[in-house]
């Protein structure tokens, strides 16, 4: 039967229940032919609890994937660690920083096993990059040990909050009674990070996206993610690598390109990259503002409106005056937001206009100017009735009505205060 008809035949075994799933896995330890795996580079790791297979690949200090250079990544690090205490991207302590991916039997449920854990770290001369190989789903126990988490390690993953360590901690979970307590680690997830540092830049946001767009890193015949338990489970009853070569090879990319986005994530963060531009600086920006690191977010909103030009940042001046508004800078917040309003289209430019009346009316006391914002609103309000719902257009016609008649009676009394003077 070629190889193609195998995975074909094989793919029954993903439609069965979990029970029946672990019960096709398994395989009886004695047919398990280690001089062919072990020839294949596969160290065979015997423990009191079972065994695992395990492949280890070191790379030099000096490693370059894609456009990036492994060597960069200390330094980044210990900078980010001093300037940004508390972002995402920032571990929080002093301990070490371990890249993870795995490769499972399936997407959820108790039934499904990680097969596969890959993990990147330095040492002092190399990076080393452990793929762990559970033997069996009979072996699980001495697989799980396997993994060299610490307490309080940082743990970089694409995706890793909502998928690797959840599948993690079920398999922990079921294998609880004998596996010491899950070690608390602080999780870098950077599928999250690249959705707010290159949001409105990338269709996608799958890992191979984003190495190929902001890595330079393209793959050459990759095997699918879809097909590796197909194909794990046909290295366990063949006994051969040939294809679970691939998979490995596969996990390989993942782990070097999550270091290499870690590294180009953590440029932009310390405006190091040169790959940078006035969007990804903005999004950075907001997501400081976000977290509430509203200096880091002022000071790289300050530097975007000195490096572009104004008609292509409008965003930069917009946010930039919401901040200076909170320290009472109510002079230049008007200044930013009059120059976003002219810049702006659409709704944006509507509450940019409204922000204007505001300000004017309540700190600046420029009640003859604010009327002006109000008409420019209303104008612009006029040009949005295709796209505003009925009851957002009421909610603006009524807040202008509103501004309006309150700003008219402040003139009428300012006037009359003069005319008694």
């Amino acid at each position: 039967m070629s190889y193609e008809k195998k995975l074909m035949a094989m793919k029954g075994l993903l439609k069965k229940q979990p029970e029946q799933i672990k019960e096709a896995q398994a395989v009886d330890q004695k047919k398990l032919l280690p001089n062919q795996w072990e020839s294949s580079g596969y160290e065979r790791v015997e423990t009191p609890e079972g065994l695992y297979f395990k492949v280890t690949t070191h790379y030099p200090l000096d490693f370059e994937h894609g456009l990036v250079k492994f060597s960069e990544l200390d330094k980044l690090l210990l900078q980010a660690k001093e300037k940004f205490p508390g972002h995402p991207l920032v571990p929080h302590d002093d301990k070490r920083v371990l890249f993870y991916d795995t490769e499972t039997t399936g997407l959820k449920g108790v039934g499904v096993h990680i097969f596969l854990n890959g993990i990147i770290q330095r040492f002092p001369t190399h990076f080393q990059l452990d793929q762990y190989l559970l033997a069996s789903p009979e072996f699980e126990v001495p697989f799980l040990k396997a993994l060299p988490f610490q307490l309080a390690d940082t743990i970089v993953t694409y995706n890793g909050k909502s998928f690797d360590i959840p599948q993690l901690e079920v398999r922990w979970t079921m294998n609880r009674k004998e596996l010491p307590p899950f070690p608390t680690l602080f999780q870098v997830d950077l599928f999250h990070g690249s959705k707010r540092l290159w949001k409105g830049l990338q269709e996608r946001y799958k890992l191979q996206d984003m190495e190929r767009e902001q890595l330079a890193f393209v793959r050459e015949e990759d095997m699918p993610g879809h097909l590796a338990p197909i194909i794990y489970m046909d290295a366990l009853r063949s006994n051969t690598t040939e294809n679970l070569d691939r998979v490995l090879e596969h996990n390989k990319w993942d782990l070097l390109s999550l270091v290499a986005l870690y590294i180009r994530s953590l440029q932009h963060l310390l405006d190091q990259s040169e790959q940078s531009n006035s969007a990804i600086e903005i999004n950075l920006a907001k997501w400081l503002k976000d977290i509430k690191l509203l200096p880091h977010s002022k000071e790289l909103y300050e530097k975007v409106t000195e490096r572009y030009e104004r008609q292509d940042i409008p965003h930069a001046y917009y946010y930039l005056s919401l901040l200076k508004k909170r320290e009472k800078e109510y002079e230049e917040s008007f200044e930013l937001m009059k120059i976003a309003s002219d810049e702006l289209q659409g709704i944006e430019r509507l509450d940019a206009l409204l922000y204007c009346a505001k300000i004017l009316e309540h700190q600046l006391k420029d009640f003859n100017l604010a009327t002006n914002y109000v008409l420019q609103a209303k104008a612009q309000l006029l040009t949005l009735t295709a796209v505003l719902t009925r009851e957002k257009l009421a909610d603006y016609l009524l807040d202008l009505k509103k501004r309006d008649a309150r700003i008219s009676r402040k003139i009428i009394s300012r006037e009359s205060a003069d005319f008694d003077k």
